[in-house]
């Protein structure tokens, strides 16, 4: 048998590893069970911003006279036209992805993979074959799976997953999401966006329990879903206490106060639960924490130093996002061939939330540069000082900007409003290239457009504020 490098999961951590290996002069093969691209392109990044782009279009209808267009009768949905619509796309994602694979000439093998031992996989194809595969280094980015709560086991008709809620064939007229963090989040704008009666259930203090998210930006979201007409209940538990073919009902505890809430289904989005269970780790002599999150050192190498792990098998104690996987599956092949070039710096890791208004964030927030005993100056500015905001019609939302009060170095910016995904590009660079305030507030933004507000907001920083 051929030694060979060896990709377990075909997600946007392990391809990506793949190809950099490629890069580096060396022959991989990905191994992936299901569709290649992961959960982000198959369940979960991809066909969301799909579902939410049709959303937030069946929603904007509803203000057309504001902008003087007239339609003769009201806009439907049709899910199975959307349905298909998204099969499409993610049909072309995953040929682009195997496109490259190809172009690089690494191997794609369909099929699940596990240890036989400590130098051999055995993977199982949807022949029925096994194949044993000797492997000279492998790289673990076999990801996660959606993760239930008791008393809501998924049937997936009446009690639903995330992946569930991607396929529905119809909206419900009501449903109850158990989970207020980004998937919970997400599903809410969206399904009350196309006309269901939602509730949010979270268990802590507040929506989008993020730590290293400004608690202002929680708040602006739950303002906005009230508007929305969506049902927050905070510091809740919930239990279901009646199901017949048509309702479901739920007893819901929140600051001690008893009450009930009846739905047509229940989304259980509470995070994701590790894969590790099915790899035979023990027969490679990979270690995993009591959750079975795999333990690595900082360049991914695990305990078996000829076996690597990157991206959500990690757990969350790291970042559990697709573009943090890809960096680290750069990283990976980089160590695994003495080239290393790519850096990554969990502090300063980009996150988006797709929520209405959208939600873009980076770097420090107040809280952490207060525990970390940095001393900080913290400044907003609100979208409806924008005139972009008031031409489109979205002036909802506001840019936090977080720096250090002696170097003026900009460590935090936290979004809320249109477009916040988009600005989060800049955002990012500010913040990972250790941009300062004064540099921002210099920098010539055009007008008009969204991204003049964080030029206004490192303005008010300097103390030269014009529009907020």
């Amino acid at each position: 048998m051929d030694k060979k490098i060896c990709v377990i999961g075909g997600g946007p951590g392990g391809y990506v590893a793949a190809i950099r290996l490629a890069q580096l002069g060396k022959k991989a093969v990905v191994i992936e069970k299901e569709e290649i691209g992961g959960t982000c392109l198959n369940h979960g990044c991809i066909p969301s911003k799909i579902m939410k782009a049709t959303s937030s279009l069946f929603s904007k209808t509803k203000e057309f006279k504001n902008f003087g267009i007239i339609l003769d009768s009201a806009p439907k949905l049709d899910l199975s036209q959307l349905q298909s619509k998204k099969e499409k796309i993610l049909q072309s994602q995953r040929k682009g992805i195997e496109s490259i694979l190809n172009h690089h000439g690494i191997e794609l093998i369909k099929g699940e993979a596990s240890f036989k031992d400590d130098k051999i996989l055995q993977i199982h194809t949807p022949d029925n074959e096994i194949l044993n595969m000797q492997f000279e280094y492998c790289i673990i980015a076999s990801g996660t799976t959606a993760s239930t709560v008791p008393s809501f086991e998924f049937d997936h008709e009446k009690i639903i997953s995330s992946n569930d809620l991607l396929a529905l064939e119809s909206i419900p007229g009501s449903i109850t999401i158990i989970g207020g963090g980004i998937i919970g989040c997400e599903f809410a704008s969206i399904l009350a966006e196309m006309g269901s009666k939602v509730s949010l259930i979270e268990a802590r203090e507040r929506i989008l329990p993020i730590k290293g998210l400004e608690p202002e930006i929680s708040k602006d979201l739950e303002r906005e879903f009230k508007k929305k007409k969506i049902k927050v209940y905070k510091n809740c538990s919930a239990t279901l206490v009646h199901s017949d073919s048509n309702m479901l009902k739920l007893s819901l505890t929140e600051k001690g106060t008893e009450k009930e809430v009846e739905c047509e289904k229940i989304a259980v989005c509470t995070g994701r639960k590790s894969l590790s269970n099915l790899l035979n780790l023990k027969n490679a002599g990979v270690s995993t924490d009591e959750k079975g999150w795999i333990i690595t050192d900082k360049n991914y190498k695990t305990s078996n130093q000829k076996i690597y792990a990157i991206g959500d098998i990690l757990g969350p104690k790291f970042s559990m996002l697709a573009h943090t996987a890809s960096f680290e599956g750069r990283i990976a092949a980089e160590n695994i061939t003495g080239t290393n070039t790519t850096k990554l710096n969990y502090q300063n890791i980009p996150g988006a939330i797709f929520t209405t208004p959208e939600i873009g964030f980076i770097g420090l927030s107040e809280e952490i540069a207060t525990e970390k005993e940095i001393q900080v100056l913290k400044e907003k500015i609100l979208f409806r000082t924008s005139g972009k905001a008031h031409a489109i019609g979205e002036i909802a939302g506001e840019a936090i900007i977080i720096a250090e009060k002696k170097s003026k170095k900009i460590i935090g910016i936290h979004i809320i409003g249109p477009h916040a995904s988009d600005l989060l590009g800049e955002a990012s660079v500010l913040v990972q290239q250790n941009v300062d305030f004064i540099s921002l507030a210099n920098t010539v933004h055009a007008h008009p457009t969204l991204s003049e507000i964080l030029m206004e907001t490192g303005l008010k920083l300097a103390g030269m504020g014009i529009h907020g």
